[in-house]
């Protein structure tokens, strides 16, 4: 049976056409079908729902395992001295909807990216180059240590500090605006450089970030 299980994008009309065959018009003992007099449910599903009950375990359907077990996951210490919290009652951070903590990160990283260019006028961009590496370095650092982990303080401190202030402080909208200026001033030797400093550099420290924050 498994042949006819295969999914249709990959379906041979030829295979089912076998099977059929075999299955009602090959030879004595060539197959055996078997006809469940019986629910298919009643045969597992519930037999081990049943075996689970009658040894004290709570079976509990229509619910996904991830979603029961951030309900219900017990005060651990990792929890208690707030490097994450499952969302609750008692965790009035994650109580924030995401897109406030993006605002606010945002807001800072602007601010912050705009004193970094105000800081450093130039012929060549260095204040945009500069923002982008260092923060390609602290988004490296930050993912690394908040981890995948979904809901509670380590999500809304992803917001805050990765899509929000990360977010804001960086701008690859202004880097191909100022190597596109460039391109159109004849300046194609600061362009190359430009693009090749921003890609390599970026990379090496988002690198960088991420390996100091798993360290």
């Amino acid at each position: 049976m498994s042949a006819l299980n295969t999914p249709a994008a990959q379906a041979s009309a030829q295979v089912f056409l076998r099977v059929l065959q075999d299955a009602l018009f090959g030879i004595r003992g060539g197959s055996h079908l078997l006809l469940p007099r019986t629910d298919l449910g009643t045969l597992f599903p519930d037999a081990a729902a049943q075996w689970l009950r009658q040894r004290g375990a709570h079976v509990q359907l229509g619910q996904r395992v991830e979603e029961r077990a951030r309900r219900h996951l017990p005060a651990s210490p990792a929890r208690q001295a707030g490097r994450w919290v499952g969302p609750g009652q008692d965790d009035p951070v994650s109580a924030l909807p995401a897109l406030v903590w993006i605002a606010l990160g945002g807001a800072v990283g602007s601010v912050a990216r705009a004193m970094v260019a105000l800081s450093l006028p130039a012929r060549f961009p260095w204040a945009t180059l500069l923002v982008n590496v260092l923060g390609s370095l602290l988004i490296g650092w930050l993912m690394a240590r908040l981890g995948p982990i979904e809901g509670g303080t380590a999500a809304s401190l992803r917001h805050l500090l990765v899509a929000g202030f990360c977010g804001g402080f960086t701008t690859f909208s202004t880097f191909s605006w100022q190597t596109l200026e460039q391109m159109q001033k004849g300046q194609w030797g600061a362009a190359a450089a430009n693009v090749l400093l921003s890609v390599v550099l970026c990379l090496l420290a988002v690198w960088l970030g991420f390996r100091l924050g798993r360290a």
